[in-house]
């Protein structure tokens, strides 16, 4: 004998149309978030540069005695002292503004002569490099102090 099943086991098409359209709305979301997800992770990307690029100045000034070997920021000045260079992605030297991302500024405070001695190094560094620091996208500046006894 053969049972007449009656009951069709598949899916409407309104519950079809329901799930992709609950579907549709949760991608909605997600797609929306990730424009922020990509400017967090651009923005932690350049901040890990930045720690990198002054880490390697403040080593670089603590080597020299007159000069910087790597950057060639002068510290034996008589008087306040700025200046200005580039680098790129790398944290390479580069000779204009235009092939460069970060712009760095350093400020070398004055040295008095006799006694125990503090050489007071400023570091501003800048991203992007093509504009002016006070418009800039990001801005770090920090300070080191150099005993130059």
């Amino acid at each position: 004998m053969k049972k007449n099943n009656s009951a069709v086991l598949a899916f409407s098409l309104v519950e079809v149309a329901l799930s992709l359209g609950v579907a549709a709305f949760a991608l909605i979301g997600i797609f929306g978030l990730l424009p922020i997800g990509l400017n967090s992770n651009q923005a932690a990307i350049n901040q890990t540069a930045i720690a990198n690029i002054l880490t390697e100045i403040s080593a670089d000034l603590r080597t020299g005695d007159a000069q910087s070997p790597r950057f060639g920021i002068a510290l034996n000045v008589p008087s306040t002292a700025t200046s200005t260079f580039y680098l790129d992605e790398s944290g390479g030297r580069t000779p204009a503004p235009a092939s460069a991302r970060y712009r760095v500024s350093t400020t070398v405070a004055p040295t008095s002569s006799g006694g125990r001695t503090v050489t007071k190094v400023g570091i501003t560094v800048s991203w992007p490099a093509a504009v002016d620091s006070t418009k800039a996208a990001g801005l770090v500046s920090t300070f080191v102090g150099l005993d130059r006894n």
